[in-house]
C-alpha cells in the first residue's frame, strides 16, 4: 500500500472528551479533570514532593501519585475541593441562569502570577535559576490551557476555563 493512500476520516469534538467517548457523567468527569489539573499544578508549583503533599492532603501516596497523573479515581468534586483548600485556595462556586438550554460547569482559576507567587513565598531560599525555571513552566501551563479553547483565527471555541 502506498504511503498517504488511506483516508482518513476527521470529526469535530464536542470540546468534552468525556462525551465524546460515551462516558457517563461527563460533565462531572470534565470538573473533576480540572480539578484535578488544578491540584497537580499547585503542587508541582510549589515544588512539593509526593510524601509532603500526602500531609497536606491527607491521603496516601499512591493517591497523590495518581493525582499527579491527573487520575481523579474515586474522588468526587467535594472531595477534590477539600483537596485545593488544604492546598491553600479557596474554592467558590457561582451559579447564574444561562441563556442556553442547558447550563455548563467550569473552573475558572487564577493568573500564573498569583501561583508564582504562592511559589516564592514557600521557598524563600530559592535559586534564581529554579524560580526562571518555575515561572517558564507556569506561563507555559497558562499559555498551553487558555489557547486550548481557541480556533486558529483566536476566536473562543468554549467558554474559556483555566484550570489554574
Amino acid at each position: 500500500m502506498r504511503r498517504g493512500s488511506a483516508k482518513v476520516t476527521v470529526e469535530s469534538g464536542s470540546g468534552n472528551v468525556f462525551a465524546d467517548l460515551g462516558l457517563h457523567h461527563p460533565e462531572q468527569e470534565l470538573l473533576k479533570s480540572r480539578l484535578t489539573l488544578q491540584i497537580y499544578r499547585l503542587i508541582r508549583a510549589r515544588g512539593l514532593k509526593q510524601a509532603e503533599a500526602r500531609k497536606i492532603l491527607g491521603i496516601k501516596q499512591p493517591h497523590v501519585s495518581a493525582l499527579m497523573r491527573n487520575r481523579s479515581g474515586s474522588f468526587s468534586v467535594e472531595r477534590l475541593t477539600q483537596f485545593l483548600t488544604a492546598l491553600g485556595q479557596d474554592v467558590e462556586i457561582t451559579v447564574r441562569p444561562t441563556r442556553k438550554q442547558h447550563g455548563e460547569i467550569s473552573v475558572v482559576g487564577v493568573s500564573p502570577e498569583s501561583i508564582l507567587s504562592v511559589f516564592v513565598e514557600s521557598h524563600p531560599s530559592q535559586s534564581a535559576r529554579r524560580m526562571g525555571r518555575a515561572r517558564h513552566l507556569i506561563l507555559t501551563s497558562w499559555y498551553n490551557v487558555s489557547h486550548a479553547s481557541t480556533d486558529h483565527h483566536g476566536k473562543h471555541k468554549r467558554p474559556v476555563c483555566h484550570s489554574f
